[in-house]
Parts: C-alpha cells; structure tokens; sequence
C-alpha cells in the first residue's frame, strides 16, 4: 500500500501562519476579555464599598429605624441603581430594596455568622449574576445598649455582563475573520514567495543530456536558494564529468580494441588467401595469440577498475609493512632499472592494513610507470613517511617532467601521457587508472606533482599501528 503523499510546502507553510494567527490572536483575545471581565468586577466591589459606606453612614446617623431610612436609602439607591440593600436585626428583616436574599439561602445562613469587616460573595439566577457583601453593624440604643444590625449590599452586574457577552462574540466572530484573512494572504503570500523556486524547477527541466553545460546562475535566487543551487550546479558539474569521462571511454576502449582485432582479421585473411605450410600457419597463430592475450588484458584491467570503483573488490585485511614490499619490487625491477642506468633508492617505513597482492600490484604499477619515464642515467628516490594524524604517505620521485596540461588527466583510463623521448611507449593508458582505484578502495588518496626537473607521485594511506 502506497504512502500519501506529504504535505506540500504550500501547504504546511499555509497551515502554520494559520495555525500561529489563532494561537496569537486567540490569546489576544483571552486576554481582552479577562482584562475587561477584572475590569468590571473592581467596578462592581468599588460600587459594593461605596454603597456599604453610605450605608453604614445612614444608619449611624438615623440609627435603624426602617421608617426614617427611606429617604436616604431611597438616594442611594438612585445614585446606585444596580445597587439593592437588605437590614436584619435577629435574623429578621427590617428594610428590602429587593426579594433577592429571600432567593439565596446561602445568605441568609451567613447572617448569623457576619462580622464588622465585609464578607463579598459571587451568585447568579436567571436575571444575571450578582455580588454581595455582608457586614454586622452595632448600632447605639437609648438605653445605651449596642443592637447588631446585619446589611446585606447586592451589585447587579448583568450590564458588564451582557456587554462582556456582547464584547466576546464579536472578538472571537473577527479572531475568527482575521485568521482565515491571515490564512488566505499567507497563502498568496507563500504562494508568491515560492516564485524563484518554481522559476529554478522550470530551469532543470529544460536540462538534458545534449545540455549538460547548462548552469543556474546563484546570483539570482534568493539567499534561502543559494545553497540548493551551489548544490545542483555542483551535481551537473559531476555529471557532465561523468559523461564526458563515459564518451571518452567508449572512443578510447573502441579504439584500442580495434586495433588488435584489425591485426586479428588482416593476419586471419592473408592466412586464408593461398595454401600456407604448417610453420607459417604456426607463426600467424602465435602472433594472433598474442593479440587475444594483449585483448584479454584490457578486458581483465576494465573489469578489476570497474570492480574497485563500485566497492566489489575483495579485499583481505592483513598488516603490510610498506617498506618490505618496496624492497622486494626494486629488487624485482633492479635489473630492468640498472639497463637504463637508472639509480633506485628508498627510505623511511611503516604499516597500512589491507589487500597485500592488490597493494602490491599499484605500488608495481607506479614504480614501473616511474622508471619507463625516467630518463637514461637518472634516479628514483622513493620515501615513506607517517604523520601525527596516522597518515602513511608514500613519495615515489623520479627524474623527468611532465607537461602541466597532462596532469588533470593522468589517472583517466586508456589516458597516455606520450614523452618525446619515447613516442611509442607500450601500455594502453590504464596503469594509473588502477593504480587509483587500489588506493582509494583503500580509503586512501594519491596526487601527482611536476615541475622544476622532477615528478613525485604521493599515496596516502591510512597508518597501521602494532
């Protein structure tokens, strides 16, 4: 069963401003509506104080007679028309504004239990929610005896309330606008911003394998695109490497093969022209031999390089000691060397874990390689050397030159570097080729140096200690 397919980046970057507009916004309004709701409520306990005050201001001044409190309960409460007042002496009541206790038990068992600092309870009906505060005031009696009287201020707050209602729907009706606003302009803004990008898309699909050359300049794109196309000029630049280097080695392979198949077919046609005696016919079957031997050669190096270079060649662990292998390859070349009066020196040491024969078979090429391009009476100074980043570096020198417009392309395959002195020089341009592949399937690295009368050939590998 098939994955869905992702969200686009239209889309999640849609879904996120969204989503941060209603996160925003909405705690913008939580916080409107809790700042107005605290707002209303310190309104309605400052209206509770100041009707207690008149309140208790009448009733020290008339004293508790229901009759004589009229006229200033009457002013108070036109000046407080959200305000209602109850009296009550012994639990009885002695002036009502309302029937508002007579609906809150809660209160009423509370009068029992009032004291002289105000009580402020929280309570609603149906009508609106309300807040109430009780006080016991000790009133003075002719008789020089103190009568408790308890009040009983109510606060109807169901105008706050009602605006507050009002207040809330219509932020939360625009939060709700603002962010689908949010979302659309967010989307037409994304959708604007992923221009350069669709612009770049439209460019890669116009690059072709006839158009490898074809580049994104990065000076163009948005600083959030640089990167992405450093990266993929960088990848066309290794494509188009490849190509080249593929279409190189199909003219290079074709050419070299042609050339003994042609001698094949040329020696097997003039056998074949006129009765030859069994010792000609020995002779041509000799020379060919030695072409199919010079084809299967080419066939078996093409295969070992395509091997190294896709991580199929096998490679046994052991410890190598560099310099016991040097020495057994000069002694094995000594003689080819001291023909062309050629001096071979190396110094130095150090062990490398690896493929001993593989290692062998690049450290052979490159002597080789080394001696058939030193000139007659020169020398070959050979140095291994470790550093404190248990790196063993190999420095095989020899007397002679290349010119630096062979150097890019001295380990491409079937790539001949062609020396003045030896025009016709044997081999058919992949001894370097191999001898990289060996390296590097070793994780090493290996360079090649020129100049000033000399050329040094540097391997790295990876120091083994013990």
């Amino acid at each position: 069963m098939n994955a869905s397919r992702p969200l686009s980046l239209l889309q999640r970057l849609t879904l996120m401003i969204v989503l941060s507009a209603t996160l925003v916004f909405s705690s913008l309004g939580w916080w409107m509506t809790q700042s107005i709701e605290d707002h209303f409520r310190d309104l309605d306990m400052q209206e509770l104080n100041e009707v207690m005050q008149l309140v208790e201001m009448a009733l020290r001044r008339m004293g508790s007679d229901p009759v004589k409190l009229q006229t200033p309960f009457k002013h108070i409460l036109s000046a407080h028309s959200a305000a209602d007042i109850s009296l009550y002496q012994d639990n009885k009541a002695l002036f009502s504004s309302s029937n508002f206790v007579q609906h809150l038990p809660q209160l009423k068992q509370r009068l029992t239990t009032a004291g002289t600092q105000m009580n402020t309870y929280q309570w609603h009906n149906r009508q609106g929610n309300y807040y109430s505060t009780l006080r016991r005031i000790a009133l003075p009696q002719s008789d020089n005896s103190m009568l408790d009287t308890v009040v009983i201020v109510t606060v109807n707050s169901a105008v706050h309330q009602h605006f507050l209602n009002q207040f809330a729907e219509r932020l939360w009706f625009m939060i709700i606008g603002a962010t689908l606003l949010m979302g659309g302009l967010g989307w037409i803004a994304v959708h604007q911003g992923h221009r350069p990008l669709h612009a770049i898309v439209s460019r890669i699909q116009t690059i072709s394998a006839d158009a490898l050359d074809e580049r994104i300049d990065p000076k163009r794109v948005p600083l959030e695109l640089y990167g992405l196309v450093i990266a993929f000029n960088g990848m066309l630049d290794r494509m188009e490497s490849s190509f080249r280097r593929l279409s190189n080695f199909s003219t290079d392979i074709a050419h070299e093969l042609r050339t003994p198949v042609t001698k094949l077919r040329t020696q097997t046609e003039v056998a074949l022209g006129c009765d030859r005696d069994i010792e000609t016919y020995r002779e041509i079957l000799y020379s060919n031999l030695e072409e199919y031997g010079h084809m299967a050669r080419i066939i078996d190096d093409m295969l070992f390089i395509a091997k190294a270079e896709n991580g199929l060649l096998p490679l046994r662990k052991e410890q190598i000691s560099i310099m016991d292998e040097l020495q057994e390859l000069l002694d094995y070349y000594q003689l080819w060397a001291e023909d062309r009066q050629i001096t071979l020196h190396a110094q130095g040491g150090g062990r490398v874990e690896g493929d001993r024969s593989i290692l062998r078979r690049a450290l052979s090429n490159l002597l080789a390689n080394a001696i058939a391009h030193t000139d007659t009476g020169g020398e070959i100074n050979i140095e291994v050397t470790s550093d404190d980043e248990l790196q063993l570096s190999i420095d095989i020198g020899n007397s002679g030159e290349i010119a630096q417009h062979h150097l890019p392309r001295i380990f491409d395959r079937f790539y001949r570097v062609e020396m003045d002195a030896r025009p016709d020089s044997e081999g058919v341009g992949l001894g370097l080729a191999i001898v990289k592949s060996i390296i590097e399937a070793h994780h090493g690295s290996i360079k090649v140096h020129s100049g000033e009368g000399s050329t040094h050939f540097i391997v790295t590998l990876k120091q083994k200690i013990g």
